[in-house]
């Protein structure tokens, strides 16, 4: 009876029919049907039918994110339908758990592509294949390390975007002891997205920095009249074409280390960092500098709340992974018509951060020096430290949007150059902050009020305009009397959104100032790695840390 249909109308039942089905995956209702009779697979294959499987995926998949970053993406049924039918084999292949075959490599960025544009659909369907499950496999195999590394490396990645807070709780303490030491050895490894493929952290970051004065009044260190371009690619980096929508897009592969240590972190704060029994109860008990208990509970409760999800958030949840998306494409020489790239989204550092430092054993790291293999090894190898910091972002833009520029004498930075105040850029509730706003000319003004007349209107935002990012920031008091109080100053590469800041003591005399490099993974975590020191004098170790945006 159904063959004496129209195709018009057999088409209305299998959108019928599809839609009834609420779980993830390819429908198993068109597939019943396409396998009836010939007719009926004529009818409904891609191949002759796009446009079924175009309006499937629309009603499956999410598809806010490709649209908002690559807007010249066409409605194209045929390119659509190929997108669904790539994407259902890639999630039949983990749901099967066929871990040999030659196809997990592009499966796993297929994955990773589909977390980065969750906005809900695309979750639905990798709980379908039991993503965790898969990546628990993979990693639980009796010689994970046979594989090739990209694919290693990828899974790792896709395992550290998809860590919920259930899922670490779920861990046991011997199950997370075996991630931590899985994820070990590749902690030191790349952390750049741009620049060689084993940079090391003590090169220097910006192109003719070798040179650069290390005064802290002066630059942060960083030559101004250098480049803030990263090196150019080499041959040796690794490059991956994505099939994306019936297109082929060059992506770079991503860096591993900044992935290793978010899992890594979050896996360690896990262990709550234990009370000395002398320590007081409270700060009226504390006599001058040092922690409390109360600090310790404090710093324990954040450490739980860092994997939950974001309870208001600023941005949808696809949208907090436009900058990771961006660092993909940042190199790309074939990218979408209309496709924009910066991979850095001013106001994702504004406000307050807390979080770890974590520390190599000085002891075991003389024992390994020179071994490029050793990480920061297991638990007993580390220290730990709370690190909490308030920044403020300052922009500089060409051309300039209006006369305002900020008054920097005190971070000795050139004000010839025009500087976006907060009123041009219209971002609220990012706590961008403007110390003081002047005319443009070589004058500096120490007032810390705002002057300029364009406070209290509002312009249309305007954030490529934007070609400078620098940073501040101060220890919140409250923190400072408990863990030791700090300044940092900084910059951002925009390039690849690379964040660099340096970490001085305050009430230390002369003390070594810190480095920290990282960079910012769906819009509230700031990963990366750090060192004592200046950024020509090697130190025989570095640590990493973990930083979370408050979302109070």
């Amino acid at each position: 009876m159904l063959l004496s249909l129209p195709p018009e109308t057999i088409e209305r039942v299998v959108a019928f029919v599809t839609a009834q089905d609420t779980v993830g995956g390819p429908p198993p209702g068109l597939y019943t049907l396409m396998q009836t009779c010939r007719y009926m697979h004529c009818l409904l294959a891609p191949k002759h039918n796009p446009g079924i499987f175009y309006r499937l995926f629309r009603g499956r998949f999410d598809l806010s994110a490709p649209q908002r970053r690559s807007p010249s993406l066409t409605s194209n049924p045929t390119q659509f339908a190929a997108e669904a039918q790539h994407r259902f084999v890639c999630l039949k292949l983990i749901r099967n758990r066929d871990f040999d075959n030659p196809e997990v490599l592009n499966a796993l960025y297929v994955v990773y592509a589909m977390i980065l544009e969750d906005d809900g659909k695309n979750g639905e369907h990798l709980r379908w294949a039991g993503l965790s499950k898969f990546l628990e496999g993979y990693f639980g195999r009796s010689s994970p390390y046979d594989d090739f590394v990209e694919t290693r490396s990828l899974a790792i990645m896709v395992q550290s975007q998809w860590l919920t807070s259930e899922t670490l709780d779920a861990e046991s303490e011997d199950e997370r002891d075996a991630m931590l030491s899985l994820l070990d050895p590749h902690l030191l490894g790349q952390l750049y997205v741009s620049g060689n493929l084993y940079l090391s952290i003590f090169q220097p970051v910006l192109v003719n920095t070798q040179n650069a004065q290390l005064d802290p009044n002066l630059n942060y260190g960083i030559d101004k009249s250098a480049s803030y371009e990263p090196r150019s690619r080499s041959a040796s980096q690794l490059l991956h074409v994505l099939s994306y929508f019936g297109h082929s897009l060059d992506i770079i592969v991503p860096a591993l280390a900044p992935y290793a240590i978010l899992a890594y972190v979050l896996r360690v704060e896990r262990y709550r960092l234990a009370n000395p029994r002398d320590v007081p109860s409270i700060r009226t008990e504390r006599t001058g500098f040092g922690p409390t208990r109360e600090d310790f509970d404090h710093y324990n409760a954040a450490c739980q709340a860092h994997a939950l999800p974001d309870p208001s958030p600023s941005h949808s949840t696809s949208s907090r992974y436009d900058m990771d998306w961006a660092r993909l494409m940042c190199r790309s020489e074939r990218l979408l018509s209309g496709t924009c790239v910066r991979p850095f989204r001013p106001g994702d550092l504004a406000g307050s951060w807390d979080g770890t430092l974590l520390l190599p054993s000085l002891d075991h790291v003389k024992t390994h020096t020179g071994d490029g293999q050793c990480g920061l090894g297991p638990v007993e190898y580390l220290s730990r430290q709370p690190i909490a910091l308030e920044l403020r972002e300052h922009y500089r833009c060409v051309p300039p949007l209006s006369p305002i520029v900020h008054c920097e004498e005190a971070l000795g930075i050139d004000s010839t150059r025009p500087v976006l105040c907060e009123c041009a850029l219209n971002l609220p509730g990012k706590s961008h902050e403007v110390d003081t706003c002047t005319q443009r000319d070589k004058m500096y003004h120490a007032s810390s009020a705002c002057t300029c007349d364009c406070v209290s209107k509002r312009v249309e935002p305007n954030e490529s305009a934007v070609t400078e990012v620098l940073l501040t920031g101060v220890t919140p008091a409250n923190f400072a009397v408990a863990w030791g109080s700090y300044r940092f100053q900084g910059r951002v590469r925009m390039s690849d959104g690379l964040v660099i800041l340096r970490r001085d003591p305050v009430g230390f005399g002369a003390a070594t100032p810190a480095w920290l490099f990282g960079y910012v993974l769906g819009s509230r975590r700031l990963v990366g790695r750090w060192h004592v020191g200046s950024l020509q004098n090697e130190t025989p170790w570095e640590g990493v840390f973990g930083l979370w945006k408050s979302t109070t």
